[in-house]
């Protein structure tokens, strides 16, 4: 397994990787839109995470083995001047219960920290996702706040939690 930035190279297996996944993916969060699901949406998708990757807005990761996608990992919302940025993952249904989802936050929260010296990491989960949840806390990220009725997903309210990782903070309790 090897993580590597997003490119136009990935395209084709990018589009197997959310097509196969998309159920399982919308069983969690709310559904991209249709046009997404073509070689087209998932082209101008990458091309748009390239803009952002060149401007360093974002760090657009996709894990990699035996040439297939397993999961994809994002640092969104750079911001240099706050130190901050926000961490996203989703994993391939074949895949998760076996430290993909842990493995995946590892790098991001090692890539905010060498190559943006970011302190402040963010990741909103919602309640129906404890999986999710769990992974967080095992990074040290802690509630910062909960919105309850956050959305409504399928035909359901549900809440979301904020949480947050100060790497000093998590350097510290490391430590102890």
């Amino acid at each position: 397994m090897m993580f590597e930035v997003l490119s136009e190279e990935h395209t084709r297996q990018l589009y197997q990787f959310e097509v196969e996944n998309k159920a399982w993916f919308e069983s969690f969060i709310a559904p991209r839109e249709a046009s997404f699901y073509t070689i087209e949406g998932v082209s101008s998708h990458i091309q748009q995470s390239i803009v952002s990757f060149v401007s360093t807005q974002m760090l657009p990761l996709v894990l990699v083995s035996e040439g297939q996608i397993i999961a994809r990992a994002n640092l969104r919302a750079i911001c240099r001047e706050s130190k901050s940025a926000e961490v996203g993952y989703r994993v391939a249904k074949q895949h998760t219960g076996k430290g993909v989802a842990s493995l995946c936050l590892a790098k991001l929260i090692s890539e905010a920290e060498l190559r943006f010296d970011q302190l402040r990491l963010s990741a909103k989960v919602l309640d129906n996702n404890p999986a999710s949840r769990r992974v967080l806390e095992k990074h040290l990220f802690q509630l910062s706040t909960y919105t309850p009725n956050f959305m409504l997903f399928n035909e359901r309210e549900i809440g979301c939690t904020l949480m947050e990782r100060s790497c000093e903070l998590a350097k510290a309790n490391s430590k102890l």
